[in-house]
């Protein structure tokens, strides 16, 4: 009889030997009854129907675990490289062409506050690289430029709509539109603070100080009306936050509490759905090993 312990490791050990050294997109799944069978013969072991209904159901969570880690990967650098590249198109403009180069230095200046979200051995490294220098000889350009796209008062009017939007929705159709609207919110408030956070470290912080006030009072009313967002976001910030780094708080304390708008949502999701009360036990990330 194996203990849970040991099939839990096992599940994890041969979840990473079967993803190999890339991690999962939108491949299919690996089937573990092969692996199993290999272990067993190799070891002289063998797993009853309990332990195999417990290692299949862990050994699936791993895989997904990894699999959705690879999108949200994806999703914060994937845009990097065409950034940087229209940057360097827009960023002499002046007038109102100035527009598309505050556009694009808001986009990078989160872009590189998302992945300071990602442990460093998480980033792609070429993509990092360019980011970085890209940030480190143009970022007090982009910082100034970018700062002046962020307007949390059309946040919050927003946030308003969308609420008497939700309140009036009888129609699928309309519900449809009001969760579009509800992410994007949810994105957008993401987005901004990411961009005051790295402003703040090239202007300083008192550059950024009422601005970063502003975006308090948006992080404060997001939290009074989480109900709004847990339906349409609670699935792209579950995704999302398995890239985040597991040492954020300790790394930098303000980027962890921007963060944690992604762990309200799940819970929220959770908590309305009943969820977390399962049949085996959750994935413990630590014994994943780092890639």
């Amino acid at each position: 009889m194996l203990r849970i312990k040991e099939i839990l490791s096992l599940a994890c050990r041969l979840a990473e030997e079967a993803i190999g050294d890339f991690m999962l997109s939108d491949a299919k799944m690996i089937e573990p009854g092969p692996l199993v069978a290999d272990w067993e013969a190799s070891t002289g072991l063998n797993m009853d129907s309990v332990e195999m209904r417990m290692f299949e159901a862990h050994y699936r969570k791993v895989v997904n675990w990894w699999r959705w880690k690879s999108r949200a990967i994806e999703y914060i650098a994937g845009e990097i490289p065409a950034l940087l590249s229209s940057w360097r198109r827009t960023q002499n403009l002046t007038g109102e062409d100035q527009d598309l180069a505050a556009d694009d230095a808001a986009d990078l200046l989160a872009s590189w506050a998302g992945m300071q979200r990602l442990a460093e051995s998480d980033r792609p490294t070429e993509t990092w690289t360019e980011l970085d220098e890209a940030i480190d000889k143009d970022g007090p350009l982009m910082a100034e430029l970018a700062i002046k796209t962020l307007r949390p008062e059309d946040w919050l009017r927003k946030l308003k709509d969308l609420d008497e939007a939700t309140e009036n929705a009888l129609s699928e159709e309309a519900a449809t539109v009001v969760q579009s609207a509800s992410l994007a919110l949810f994105r957008e408030l993401d987005a901004a603070q990411l961009v005051e956070w790295t402003a703040s470290r090239i202007l300083g912080k008192e550059k950024t100080q009422k601005l970063r006030a502003k975006l308090e009072d948006c992080e404060g009313e997001f939290q009074v009306l989480t109900d709004l967002f847990h339906t349409s976001a609670a699935d792209f910030a579950d995704v999302v936050r398995s890239a985040f780094r597991k040492d954020m708080m300790g790394f930098d304390f303000d980027l962890h509490m921007i963060a944690s708008k992604y762990h309200v949502i799940v819970q929220e999701a959770e908590d309305s759905a009943g969820f977390g009360e399962g049949d085996y036990p959750p994935i413990d990330v630590g014994e994943l090993k780092r890639r």
